[in-house]
């Protein structure tokens, strides 16, 4: 199965853009899996199709993504059906068979991602997620005590197994501080980088800032939100606890959770049980551009962030950019962003009753929130998506020079 879509800034003739100075195809593996729509289209994320677009944009040479195809969707809340003709850059999919892909690959210029490791193809790996985090989306996502040991086991083979083949990658690209920490010592190209897609307009202005630092300052119920997808990996079924403990400290606060997910219908029952609905909202799933970053911007204190493993999620940076800071579980990825950030607060891991008295200890330092909140800003400016994208094709076509 082959699609091709047309580019909007390059030409391309017959699937091939000519490439500058002899550089040729990238070709992008990711984990992310496309579906089939009952129209016959594939559904992507639109996450992972601004993220192929502007790689299209900025790499001088035809670009492809090569996609395992899923019979059902995934959990994610934003997908997009393609249609032909509309993103710059082409698509095929893969059976996942190893000689025929292995072929595939030894005929771009560079492959980004994939865990297949082939002779003769340049590759630049993508580390997200480390052993440990890995195992903590186990235990969070599987119920089954004999499928988590046997899932586990293939985690910690699959992990000894890329760390051994580390050096021989010809670069390698780290979404978060934890993956970064371990590969920077394996490969000595290995860059690091946090991924979201938060652009420049999307910042908070600074003078909203202080508006709402004015108004948090003098007084109020604090204004507390969790966004995101609702589900145990996520944290997002203790949100009623974490409510019901702050209730009980005596705090005056207002919940919004924005999103949705295998746990919703708990999250809703949960509260109507501990009569939270004078509390907490819960307003679905928001679009992201046009209703949830303008709500966190213009309503949003505090983000409370039990995510109980340590993926790098999107989730930081956003949040940030609109000036709010983040209180939360000690997962390995935001206790490593929230030492460098300074814009947010851990908490140990698993436990929202100490998370709400966090929260609770706070709500009487309001400015240690405003000084918070400056911070996150000035954090997410400096890892846009513009930038943070440019900086990922530096890197790429610095793997393309032999070694000195």
């Amino acid at each position: 199965m082959y699609f091709v879509a047309p580019s909007r800034k390059n030409c391309i003739i017959n699937g091939t853009k000519s490439g500058i100075g002899g550089i040729g195809e990238l070709l992008v593996i990711p984990d992310l899996k496309a579906h089939i729509s009952d129209t016959g289209h594939l559904v992507l994320t639109d996450k992972f199709l601004s993220g192929m677009s502007a790689y299209a944009e900025r790499w001088p040479g035809a670009v492809t993504a090569m996609l395992m195809i899923s019979d059902t969707p995934d959990s994610n809340l934003d997908h997009v059906e393609i249609s032909p003709g509309v993103f710059p850059f082409n698509v095929e999919s893969t059976t996942g068979e190893q000689e025929a892909l292995a072929t595939r690959m030894r005929q771009a210029s560079i492959v980004l991602g994939g865990s297949l490791r082939v002779a003769g193809a340049r590759q630049v790996g993508v580390k997200e997620y480390s052993i440990c985090t890995q195992r903590q989306i186990i235990s969070a996502d599987v119920s089954s005590y004999v499928r988590r040991w046997k899932r586990s086991i293939e985690a910690i083979v699959l992990d000894w197994q890329e760390r051994c083949v580390a050096g021989q990658l010809a670069g390698i690209q780290c979404n978060g501080i934890p993956t970064y920490s371990i590969f920077k010592k394996l490969n000595p190209n290995t860059m690091l980088f946090f991924d979201s897609r938060i652009e420049e307009n999307d910042l908070i202005a600074l003078d909203a800032l202080g508006q709402r630092a004015t108004k948090l300052l003098a007084g109020g119920p604090l204004r507390l939100t969790f966004t995101g997808r609702l589900v145990r990996r996520k944290g997002a079924d203790v949100l009623p606890e974490v409510a019901a403990e702050l209730r009980r400290l005596g705090v005056r606060f207002e919940m919004s959770i924005c999103g949705g997910g295998e746990c919703e219908q708990q999250i809703a029952r949960d509260l109507r049980e501990k009569a939270l609905e004078g509390h907490v909202r819960m307003l679905g799933v928001l679009k992201y551009r046009e209703k949830l970053l303008p709500f966190v911007r213009e309503n949003v204190d505090l983000f409370v962030c039990p995510h109980v493993q340590g993926d790098p999620s999107c989730t930081y940076i956003e949040t940030m950019a609109c000036g709010v800071p983040i209180v939360g579980y000690a997962n390995e990825a935001w206790e490593g962003m929230a030492e460098l950030s300074r814009a947010g607060w851990v908490t140990p891991m698993k436990n929202p009753k100490l998370l709400a008295a966090r929260i609770a200890e706070l709500d009487q330092n309001r400015q240690a929130l405003v000084d918070a909140a400056k911070a996150a800003r000035t954090f997410a400016a400096e890892h846009l998506f513009e930038r943070t994208i440019d900086r990922r094709i530096e890197h790429m076509l610095s793997c393309l020079q032999p070694p000195q």
